[in-house]
């Protein structure tokens, strides 16, 4: 009895049973537990894009008396086709040319980019920045000119509105002023001007035109033997009221005037009469008004 024979007969003596009846069963077993190790892996897998289970084929295959277990595929369980491999292909082809491309650009780009080209590349880069810090400063400079000539062109126009009135007080002041000119006059403000400068012709000094800072119902203040005056300038087209004489009499007291008068280049009505004798307001209407400008033009000659 050989090696073999005495396994056999151990193997049935702890079974109880035939040694080729243990065998089958132990072949049986191996084949289950193969099956079912396969089908719990497929299906968590679901073999590459597919929703059924893939059985395998199990083939016996004896050498020396051994049976080995070999799985075999079905060709109708590979899921990727033949034209998504050629998509994939051509795809990799794409890439390979891409890759090819950018490779030769980027050589070209080692050849450009020497030493050199880089040193002068970074001397230009330098000469940018000073560049770039010169323009910044003349920026500023500039910059700096604009305001101081902003601010010389605002003392410009002061000063040439100052030489254009001027100009027209010297004028004014050197015509013989008129009654007519005085009606063509357009705003209140040119009146009382062209009023002062009649007063100066009448010798009355210290003339100022209030108007500039709230007049108080005084339009002109000036001095004449030692008497502060106050003077209501009325450019009216139409008679005027007696609200006129309320205005100066108010600014005889803002103004400690001794004597208040209010003149127009037209004539007052019997109300602003009456409440200029009540309040002892002067009244110079357009008689009284041409009278003193015919005796200015007298003086001036």
């Amino acid at each position: 009895m050989d090696l073999i024979d005495v396994l056999k007969h151990v193997d049935e003596i702890f079974s109880g049973r035939p040694f080729e009846e243990n065998k089958k069963r132990y072949h049986k077993k191996k084949d289950q537990k193969l099956n079912g190790i396969f089908n719990e892996k497929t299906n968590k897998n679901t073999a590459i894009g597919t929703t059924q289970n893939i059985s395998p084929i199990i083939k016996n295959t004896s050498n020396n008396n051994f049976i080995s277990k070999r799985l075999y595929f079905p060709k109708k369980y590979i899921t990727l086709s033949k034209n998504k491999v050629n998509n994939f292909k051509f795809d990799i082809s794409n890439l390979l040319i891409e890759k090819k491309e950018l490779t030769e650009t980027v050589n070209l780009m080692k050849e450009f980019v020497t030493d050199e080209n880089k040193q002068k590349l970074l001397k230009e880069v330098i000469e940018l920045e000073k560049n770039k810090d010169k323009l910044l400063k003349s920026k500023k400079k500039l910059s700096e000119d604009v305001n101081k000539l902003s601010f010389q062109k605002e003392m410009l126009l002061v000063e040439m509105e100052e030489i254009k009135q001027k100009k027209s007080n010297f004028l004014i002041s050197n015509t013989a002023v008129s009654l007519e000119y005085i009606d063509s006059l357009t705003s209140g403000l040119d009146f009382e001007k062209t009023f002062a400068l009649i007063l100066d012709k009448l010798n009355y000094t210290d003339i100022a035109v209030t108007s500039g800072s709230g007049d108080f119902g005084i339009d002109v203040l000036a001095t004449k033997d030692d008497v502060l005056y106050g003077f209501q300038c009325k450019l009216y087209s139409n008679s005027v009221g007696n609200e006129a004489i309320q205005e100066a009499y108010a600014g005889k007291t803002h103004y400690n005037c001794n004597v208040v008068i209010v003149v127009t280049n037209n004539y007052f009505t019997n109300q602003a009469e009456q409440q200029a004798l009540d309040t002892q307001v002067i009244l110079w209407d357009r008689d009284i008004l041409k009278k003193k400008i015919d005796e200015a033009n007298n003086n001036h000659h």
